[in-house]
């Protein structure tokens, strides 16, 4: 995935990016949909507008002062293009966008008339309960992807309950999970920017994680929602469509599990999304406690 600094700098607009990121100064090629050698995107297209349609959950950190926030997003289809109403915090901002495509990805263009605000989606599983809808970074007028630090975090998220304790726990038994192989340890080691929040009682919070390879561990180890954090991937349930990991570690006083999605599209930049439970110290859940819900940005450099 690429982020365009000349494009953003002329443009208030939002970028919505299906794929990972990672260069900042290429120019996506914008395709006509009805361009006579463009059948094939314009097929596509079609075929991804109505993926965004729907009212979403917004869960974000603002750029710059890295506030949590969290709102509510609309999408209409108006032809080829989709309207856009997000209210953050009581405020509404307004756009439309339409399908592009550059040689990696598809990305959905929203032009804001009135904001100063860019972001980058990355569309997420529309049928998966562990990713979000569409995530991405947050960048502020000006700013153009330069100064990495001021970027801030947002999910999209299907209105849904979290699947129950019990249910996770029995899925945990019945999974048929794996030691991650040496040679894929690499893929998920990196710095991660986290987003989250605590599904019972609503409170948001960030974080900074950082998975590092240690012989034939891969280990984390940061600050979630103000506290020090560590664990480790454990092991691993490899599909071609649903990557699963399983995380094991400890917020402060209180040991979490997680049976997490990975999002390996494009070039295999991996966010991770999923319920994290609290556990007791048989390692078992503790069915009583509410889970929390998060996604963790691959921080690319």
């Amino acid at each position: 995935m690429r982020f365009v600094s000349g494009h953003l700098i002329t443009s208030l607009s939002a970028i919505l990016i299906f794929g990972p990121l990672k260069l900042i100064s290429s120019q996506p090629a914008v395709l006509s949909p009805v361009a006579s050698s463009s059948g094939h995107f314009a097929n596509e297209r079609e075929k991804l507008l109505p993926l965004f349609v729907g009212t979403f959950k917004v869960i974000g950190c603002q750029p710059d002062s890295g506030k949590p926030y969290d709102g509510s997003v609309v999408v209409i289809r108006k032809g080829l293009e989709l309207f856009v109403q997000e209210s953050i915090n009581g405020r509404t901002r307004t756009g439309t966008g339409s399908i592009m495509f550059e040689p990696e990805t598809p990305t959905l263009e929203v032009k804001f008339s009135d904001s100063g605000i860019l972001v980058g989606y990355e569309l997420g599983s529309s049928g998966d309960t562990r990713q979000p809808r569409a995530g991405g970074w947050v960048d502020s007028r000006g700013n153009n992807r330069v100064d990495r630090k001021r970027l801030g975090m947002e999910v999209w998220y299907n209105h849904q309950p979290a699947p129950s304790p019990a249910f996770e726990q029995t899925k945990l038994q019945r999974a048929s999970l794996s030691p991650i192989p040496a040679d894929l340890l690499g893929f998920y080691q990196g710095d991660y920017r986290v987003i989250g929040e605590e599904t019972g009682a609503g409170r948001l919070y960030t974080g900074r994680i950082q998975a590092k390879r240690e012989g034939e561990r891969l280990t984390i180890e940061g600050w979630v929602d103000g506290q020090h954090s560590k664990g480790e991937f454990v092991s691993e349930r490899l599909s071609a469509k649903h990557p699963v990991i399983l995380i094991k570690c400890r917020i402060g006083h209180q040991s979490l599990l997680s049976l997490v999605n990975v999002q390996t599209v494009g070039d295999n930049y991996p966010r991770i999304c999923g319920y994290f439970y609290p556990v007791g110290d048989t390692g078992v859940i503790i069915t009583t406690a509410r889970p929390r819900l998060e996604t963790w940005f691959f921080d690319w450099r």
